[in-house]
């Protein structure tokens, strides 16, 4: 493999990503697993979120009151954790976006200190609309130049 003029090593990832010169793939797997990087590096906190939301509410499904209320309340814990945690790595394109994922922890802690009964599978269409309503307005975001998004201060 060639080296880029303004690339000094073949290995680093700055060549790797580059559209490589003459090759006419539609898909190299350099480009593949750049365009993987990207896609966590861009959604981590997002499928974090949902795997542990859909998890929980599973979880529930076999488990008493008790161990409901607790583990609502350790789940929430650790996810407002790595929702501070998001934060300073400056994860989130605004504040409305923060809020939408906090409004999923929240929804967590709510569903499992409050409600009792949790033997339907209705959770399953409350995941799809959080990730409707996440994932379309972070694409909407995305699409957008970046100084319109706004900072991800809060």
């Amino acid at each position: 493999m060639a080296t880029h003029p303004g690339i000094k090593s073949s290995n680093s990832m700055a060549f790797r990503c580059r559209k490589l010169w003459g090759s006419y793939r539609l898909v190299h797997p350099a480009n593949t697993m750049c365009s993987l990087n990207k896609f966590i590096r861009n959604w981590w906190f997002g499928l974090v979120l949902g795997f542990f939301y859909l998890a929980v509410f599973n979880l529930w499904q076999v488990v008493d009151r008790k161990w409901i209320v607790l583990s609502s309340l350790l789940v929430s814990l650790a996810l407002l954790a790595m929702l501070l945690s998001a934060i300073r790595q400056k994860y989130f394109l605004n504040r409305w976006d923060t809020l939408l994922h906090a409004s999923v922890i929240l929804d967590i802690l709510v569903e499992g200190t409050l409600i009792a009964e949790h033997q339907s599978r209705g959770f399953y269409l409350c995941a799809l609309g959080f990730a409707v309503v996440i994932g379309g307005y972070r694409i909407y975001l995305g699409k957008r130049r970046p100084e319109q998004v706004g900072g991800t201060a809060l």
